[in-house]
Protein backbone atom coordinates (compact mmCIF):
# COMPACT_ATOMS: atom_id res chain seq x y z
CA UNK A 1 0.00 0.00 0.00
CA UNK A 2 3.02 2.34 1.01
CA UNK A 3 4.47 1.68 -2.44
CA UNK A 4 1.15 2.13 -4.44
CA UNK A 5 0.79 5.76 -2.60
CA UNK A 6 4.62 6.54 -3.57
CA UNK A 7 3.61 5.80 -7.27
CA UNK A 8 0.83 7.75 -7.28
CA UNK A 9 2.38 10.74 -5.44
CA UNK A 10 4.71 10.83 -8.16
CA UNK A 11 2.48 10.37 -10.81
CA UNK A 12 0.88 13.43 -9.34
CA UNK A 13 4.22 15.13 -9.07
CA UNK A 14 5.31 14.99 -12.87
CA UNK A 15 1.74 15.64 -14.14
CA UNK A 16 -0.05 18.62 -14.40
CA UNK A 17 -3.50 18.25 -12.53
CA UNK A 18 -5.64 19.16 -15.52
CA UNK A 19 -4.36 16.28 -17.70
CA UNK A 20 -4.88 13.83 -14.21
CA UNK A 21 -8.29 14.92 -14.57
CA UNK A 22 -9.28 14.50 -18.17
CA UNK A 23 -6.99 11.12 -17.76
CA UNK A 24 -8.89 10.38 -14.50
CA UNK A 25 -12.73 11.12 -16.81
CA UNK A 26 -12.00 9.55 -19.58
CA UNK A 27 -10.33 6.47 -17.75
CA UNK A 28 -13.80 7.17 -15.69
CA UNK A 29 -16.06 7.19 -18.85
CA UNK A 30 -13.83 4.14 -20.38
CA UNK A 31 -14.79 1.94 -17.22
CA UNK A 32 -18.01 2.77 -17.06
CA UNK A 33 -18.44 2.39 -21.16
CA UNK A 34 -16.95 -1.24 -20.26
CA UNK A 35 -18.83 -1.94 -17.46
CA UNK A 36 -22.16 -0.41 -19.42
CA UNK A 37 -21.21 -3.16 -22.16
CA UNK A 38 -20.54 -5.84 -19.63
CA UNK A 39 -24.04 -4.48 -18.11
CA UNK A 40 -25.65 -5.12 -21.29
CA UNK A 41 -24.01 -8.59 -22.11
CA UNK A 42 -24.86 -9.88 -18.98
CA UNK A 43 -28.77 -8.97 -18.72
CA UNK A 44 -28.62 -10.02 -22.32
CA UNK A 45 -27.19 -12.82 -20.97
CA UNK A 46 -29.45 -13.63 -18.05
CA UNK A 47 -32.66 -13.07 -20.76
CA UNK A 48 -31.96 -15.03 -22.65
CA UNK A 49 -31.23 -17.68 -20.13
CA UNK A 50 -34.72 -16.31 -18.44
CA UNK A 51 -36.08 -17.42 -21.78
CA UNK A 52 -34.65 -20.41 -22.59
CA UNK A 53 -35.35 -21.20 -18.63
CA UNK A 54 -39.12 -20.42 -19.02
CA UNK A 55 -39.54 -21.97 -22.28
CA UNK A 56 -37.69 -25.48 -20.70
CA UNK A 57 -40.27 -25.05 -17.94
CA UNK A 58 -43.43 -24.31 -19.67
CA UNK A 59 -42.14 -27.56 -21.75
CA UNK A 60 -41.49 -29.14 -18.85
CA UNK A 61 -44.79 -28.49 -17.75
CA UNK A 62 -46.48 -29.45 -20.79
CA UNK A 63 -44.97 -32.57 -20.88
CA UNK A 64 -45.60 -33.10 -17.31
CA UNK A 65 -49.19 -32.25 -17.90
CA UNK A 66 -49.46 -34.59 -21.19
CA UNK A 67 -47.70 -37.31 -18.77
CA UNK A 68 -50.34 -36.97 -16.43
CA UNK A 69 -53.50 -37.28 -19.01
CA UNK A 70 -51.45 -40.23 -20.24
CA UNK A 71 -51.14 -41.50 -16.31
CA UNK A 72 -54.54 -40.97 -15.93
CA UNK A 73 -55.66 -42.93 -18.90
CA UNK A 74 -53.55 -45.52 -18.32
CA UNK A 75 -54.49 -45.98 -14.85
CA UNK A 76 -58.03 -45.60 -16.46
CA UNK A 77 -56.99 -48.49 -19.01
CA UNK A 78 -55.48 -50.75 -15.98
CA UNK A 79 -58.50 -50.41 -14.05
CA UNK A 80 -61.00 -51.41 -17.12
CA UNK A 81 -58.32 -54.47 -17.73
CA UNK A 82 -58.68 -55.31 -13.86
CA UNK A 83 -62.51 -55.09 -14.17
CA UNK A 84 -62.32 -57.15 -17.17
CA UNK A 85 -60.44 -59.63 -15.33
CA UNK A 86 -62.74 -60.03 -12.75
CA UNK A 87 -65.36 -60.41 -14.45
CA UNK A 88 -63.51 -62.96 -16.79
CA UNK A 89 -62.94 -64.52 -13.35
CA UNK A 90 -66.04 -64.49 -12.39
CA UNK A 91 -67.68 -65.78 -15.88
CA UNK A 92 -64.48 -68.49 -15.58
CA UNK A 93 -65.52 -69.82 -12.10
CA UNK A 94 -69.32 -69.80 -13.48
CA UNK A 95 -68.67 -72.25 -16.28
CA UNK A 96 -66.26 -73.75 -14.31
CA UNK A 97 -69.39 -74.52 -11.81
CA UNK A 98 -71.15 -75.10 -14.83
CA UNK A 99 -68.68 -77.39 -16.41
CA UNK A 100 -69.01 -79.81 -13.33
CA UNK A 101 -72.44 -80.20 -12.61
CA UNK A 102 -72.45 -81.47 -16.29
CA UNK A 103 -69.94 -83.43 -15.76
CA UNK A 104 -71.88 -84.88 -12.67
CA UNK A 105 -74.77 -84.74 -14.83
CA UNK A 106 -73.06 -86.62 -17.61
CA UNK A 107 -71.94 -89.15 -14.74
CA UNK A 108 -75.74 -89.84 -13.40
CA UNK A 109 -76.68 -90.01 -17.01
CA UNK A 110 -73.78 -92.36 -17.82
CA UNK A 111 -75.14 -94.97 -14.16
CA UNK A 112 -78.28 -94.04 -15.81
CA UNK A 113 -77.94 -95.47 -19.18
CA UNK A 114 -75.49 -97.91 -17.81
CA UNK A 115 -78.76 -99.22 -15.23
CA UNK A 116 -80.75 -98.91 -18.04
CA UNK A 117 -79.06 -101.36 -20.56
CA UNK A 118 -78.72 -103.98 -18.03
CA UNK A 119 -82.27 -103.82 -17.33
CA UNK A 120 -82.83 -104.11 -21.12
CA UNK A 121 -80.78 -107.06 -20.84
CA UNK A 122 -82.30 -108.31 -17.74
CA UNK A 123 -86.03 -107.44 -19.60
CA UNK A 124 -85.07 -109.30 -22.71
CA UNK A 125 -83.49 -112.49 -21.02
CA UNK A 126 -87.09 -112.23 -19.17
CA UNK A 127 -89.13 -112.46 -22.49
CA UNK A 128 -86.77 -115.02 -23.88
CA UNK A 129 -87.50 -117.03 -21.12
CA UNK A 130 -91.30 -115.95 -21.07
CA UNK A 131 -91.26 -116.97 -24.67
CA UNK A 132 -89.95 -120.34 -24.21
CA UNK A 133 -92.29 -121.33 -21.05
CA UNK A 134 -94.90 -119.65 -23.44
CA UNK A 135 -94.41 -122.15 -26.37
CA UNK A 136 -93.91 -124.78 -23.34
CA UNK A 137 -97.03 -123.82 -22.35
CA UNK A 138 -98.43 -124.65 -25.67
CA UNK A 139 -97.07 -127.71 -26.05
CA UNK A 140 -98.31 -128.75 -22.97
CA UNK A 141 -101.81 -126.99 -24.02
CA UNK A 142 -101.66 -128.95 -27.52
CA UNK A 143 -100.79 -132.44 -25.52
CA UNK A 144 -103.40 -132.27 -22.89
CA UNK A 145 -105.98 -131.25 -25.41
CA UNK A 146 -105.03 -134.27 -27.57
CA UNK A 147 -105.19 -136.06 -24.09
CA UNK A 148 -108.69 -134.44 -23.76
CA UNK A 149 -109.58 -135.16 -26.91
CA UNK A 150 -108.39 -139.20 -26.89
CA UNK A 151 -110.06 -139.42 -23.25
CA UNK A 152 -113.37 -137.75 -24.70
CA UNK A 153 -113.38 -140.90 -27.42
CA UNK A 154 -112.64 -143.24 -25.00
CA UNK A 155 -115.85 -141.92 -22.48
CA UNK A 156 -118.09 -141.63 -25.66
CA UNK A 157 -116.92 -145.20 -26.90
CA UNK A 158 -117.30 -146.19 -23.31
CA UNK A 159 -121.05 -144.92 -23.12
CA UNK A 160 -121.90 -146.43 -26.41
CA UNK A 161 -120.33 -150.19 -25.87
CA UNK A 162 -122.35 -149.84 -22.48
CA UNK A 163 -125.31 -148.30 -23.77
CA UNK A 164 -125.25 -151.12 -26.56
CA UNK A 165 -124.91 -154.82 -25.01
CA UNK A 166 -123.95 -156.45 -28.23
CA UNK A 167 -120.81 -154.63 -28.33
CA UNK A 168 -119.40 -155.22 -24.97
CA UNK A 169 -117.29 -158.06 -25.64
CA UNK A 170 -115.80 -156.69 -28.75
CA UNK A 171 -111.98 -155.09 -28.80
CA UNK A 172 -111.28 -151.59 -29.88
CA UNK A 173 -108.26 -150.39 -31.05
CA UNK A 174 -106.57 -147.11 -31.99
CA UNK A 175 -105.25 -146.73 -35.09
CA UNK A 176 -102.85 -144.31 -35.92
CA UNK A 177 -104.14 -141.31 -37.78
CA UNK A 178 -101.88 -138.11 -38.72
CA UNK A 179 -103.21 -135.30 -37.21
CA UNK A 180 -104.79 -132.24 -39.47
CA UNK A 181 -102.97 -129.62 -41.36
CA UNK A 182 -103.41 -126.93 -38.66
CA UNK A 183 -102.06 -128.86 -36.20
CA UNK A 184 -98.73 -129.71 -37.59
CA UNK A 185 -98.78 -125.70 -38.42
CA UNK A 186 -99.33 -124.59 -35.03
CA UNK A 187 -96.59 -127.26 -33.43
CA UNK A 188 -94.38 -126.34 -35.66
CA UNK A 189 -94.48 -122.52 -34.82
Amino acid sequence: AHLADKNTSELEKGIPNAKLEALSIEYSTLLVSQLETQREYFEHEIREREEAYIGAAARTEAETAQLRDELGMERARAAEAERARERDAKRVSRLRTTVEAMKKECDELRALNDSLAANQRDWEMRERRARDDAAELRAQNTDLREQVRDLMLYIEASQTVQANPSLQNGAIGVANVSPPLARRKRRGK
